[in-house]
């Protein structure tokens, strides 16, 4: 498929990668709220480059006083032309993925909805037969913790 071309005026967009850098390709987040920016071409240069007046104004290029160092403004970013899709474009693309996240979204929490309730009986477990919380139970657990870990989770804080 070959890019369109991009024209002053236009109205485009782009998405964030993983590490909040522009990216062309489509990406849905709900964790971090990384939706898809927008903004306006103000000029076409050569190399592939294009000058983006971005909606939100601290994405485009601060402007600062030499001397004190204040700043004084903002002009349209010099970002890669490749990273940009018309607006309607990115949005119907972000919208698909908004969907496609929701329907997963909703399996996940059917199942962590059983994976909770079986934590809650242990817990009511360790309490009545051992007086004890389910916390202070690692070798009980263990496969849980790596489990979560495993998942995306940094769970060094279920052993404090």
């Amino acid at each position: 498929m070959r890019k369109p071309k991009l024209e002053v005026g236009q109205r485009v967009g782009t998405f964030f990668d993983k590490n909040s850098c522009f990216s062309a390709k489509p990406r849905y987040d709900s964790t971090y709220g990384e939706d898809p920016v927008f903004g306006k071409i103000t000029e076409v240069l050569t190399g592939g480059k294009v000058r983006v007046q971005f909606d939100r104004e601290y994405l485009n290029e601060a402007v600062h006083d030499t001397k004190t160092g204040k700043l004084i403004s903002r002009q349209p970013a010099l970002v890669e032309a490749k990273l940009f899709l018309p607006e309607e474009e990115v949005k119907a693309k972000f919208s698909i993925l908004e969907k496609e996240y929701d329907l997963v979204a909703k399996q996940v929490r059917d199942k962590l909805k059983i994976a909770a309730q079986a934590i809650r009986e242990a817990q009511k477990l360790a309490k009545k037969e051992l007086g004890t919380n389910l916390s202070e139970m690692y070798d009980a657990y263990d496969y849980l913790y790596n489990a979560m870990d495993a998942a995306g989770w940094r769970t060094s804080s279920f052993g404090c």
